[in-house]
């Protein structure tokens, strides 16, 4: 099902590519910019959003062995995430609740597509799989589980929605990018959704390799391309580099409304060797430019 439904999307984006057009919303939707910095809206997205949604917070290739373990610190939340004996993924508030005589409180976590979920609050209003609304099944074509983490970097930011839009658009591209890899790129999107979670592709970039060839002829690389972004706050992109590469941007809010830090993830479906690694530095160091300089 969900290859048919690659296929269909690829199908919308040929028919526009070839009539030069993109799908177009009925009207023009206005923010108001105090949604980007008002405090009292910030406090109610840290306790409706960040603490009561499931959030991505690790890849499940890294924590592959029984006792590895991934910490991190979540919108003022500490958080232990561990592989059990038995194979589990659980996770933890990483801090003891009552002066170091009990146990660590356990958080609800999943795994899904390669990808590890928790949620901050102990009595989450919303289980994963009503979440990701079949999202889960698109992302695993993305062939998480098989990857390796070649990399990770660290971004500081402006509030978490100024950051979480500009993964949102190519129209940006060609100007904000212009002294980058801006001038090649499409403006054109095309926008698909599954719950609050999407999926932009250009449509005059990523089809014209499919243009004259049979449906089953074309693969599933050809089909998976684009920004994959999940709500509300990851973004993952692919390249080529001896294989694909994907950058996963986990997007956190920072202790104030006008602060935000990106964790940058870069996973390899091949375990490079020495020279792919030394390109892999050489790509991190190519995107921290373009994301904290030019974004």
């Amino acid at each position: 099902m969900s290859r048919e439904q690659l296929v269909s999307i690829a199908r919308r984006g040929i028919a526009h590519a070839e009539a030069g057009t993109q799908d177009q919303a009925e009207s023009i939707l206005q923010v108001p910019v105090t949604n980007y910095f008002d405090p009292d809206r910030w406090r109610v997205e840290m306790d409706r959003v960040f603490k009561r949604l499931p959030l991505v917070m690790g890849v499940s290739s890294e924590l592959r062995e029984p006792g590895a373990y991934h910490a991190l610190e979540v919108a003022g939340v500490p958080v232990l995430i561990s592989r059990g004996d038995d194979g589990e993924i659980r996770a933890f508030v990483n801090m003891c609740s009552h002066r170091g005589g009990l146990g660590l409180t356990r958080l609800p976590a999943a795994e899904r597509a390669g990808l590890i979920w928790v949620t901050l609050s102990t009595e989450p209003a919303i289980d994963i799989d009503t979440f990701l609304c079949g999202y889960d099944e698109m992302l695993t074509h993305l062939g998480f589980e098989q990857c390796h983490v070649v990399g990770r970097q660290f971004l500081e930011g402006p509030n978490w929605k100024v950051a979480y839009d500009g993964y949102l658009d190519y129209y940006h591209l060609p100007i904000l990018h212009r002294d980058s890899f801006g001038p090649d790129m499409s403006t054109r999107s095309m926008y698909d959704a599954w719950g609050p979670h999407q999926r932009v592709t250009a449509p005059d970039r990523h089809h014209d390799a499919l243009v004259g060839r049979g449906e089953d002829e074309w693969t599933m690389d050809e089909l998976i391309g684009g920004v994959w972004t999940i709500f509300p706050h990851v973004s993952i992109a692919a390249f080529e580099s001896n294989g694909k590469v994907y950058m996963v941007s986990q997007l956190f809010p920072g202790d104030t409304p006008d602060t935000s830090i990106t964790m940058q993830t870069f996973l390899h479906t091949c375990e490079p060797d020495e020279a792919q690694a030394q390109a892999m530095i050489e790509r991190m160091a190519f995107n921290y430019h373009v994301v904290n300089d030019e974004d």
